[in-house]
């Protein structure tokens, strides 16, 4: 994972060629989504909720709701 100085920031008052090197900043941090090992590889969000529903199974609650943390 990539390590910032600073956080990129969209300025409305930035200049395009800022705007593009923020954004390609944050892209170039995020990875290629091609290189996920998830089946769904058109986007983060979509890796994610597969990884998501694959962890709670057919519950439909949110995987905070179902996992416990308390050791027993």
């Amino acid at each position: 994972m990539a390590e910032y100085s600073e956080v990129p920031e969209i300025v409305i008052t930035d200049t395009f060629s800022t705007l593009v090197t923020d954004f390609n900043t944050v892209s170039s941090g995020l990875g290629a989504t091609g290189d996920l090992t998830t089946n769904v590889k058109t986007t983060v969000v979509g890796a994610i909720n597969e990884l998501e529903v694959g962890i709670r199974g057919v519950s439909n609650n949110l995987v905070a709701t179902d996992l416990d943390t308390n050791a027993t």
